[in-house]
């Protein structure tokens, strides 16, 4: 759900992204991602997620306090996150 694009997209517009993908995981690209992200469908949706993936230390800290499982991409690239996020998966569907 693209949350941001130099200013926040209507909350309507967001929340109803959310609703159509009704996603498991999140990658979250920047803290005013994060903010409009809580804005637009609130805490109760993002902690319903399996996990969010922050990119980079600055995104990592806006949203270390929210209440679901979290990681830091290795790299800010989304192609790299991409590859990483396979292999997160793969091992994980492994896992007895």
């Amino acid at each position: 759900v693209d949350a941001y694009v130099m200013r926040p997209r209507s909350v309507d517009a967001i929340q109803a992204d959310w609703r159509a993908i009704d996603p498991n995981a999140l990658v979250v690209t920047s803290p005013r991602n994060a903010q409009a992200l809580i804005d637009a469908i609130g805490m109760n949706a993002l902690s319903a997620l399996d996990i969010v993936v922050a990119i980079g230390d600055t995104t990592r800290e806006a949203i270390h306090a929210w209440p679901v499982r979290q990681a830091v991409a290795p790299e800010a690239d989304l192609s790299t996150l991409e590859h990483w996020w396979a292999t997160v998966t793969a091992i994980k569907d492994a896992a007895p």
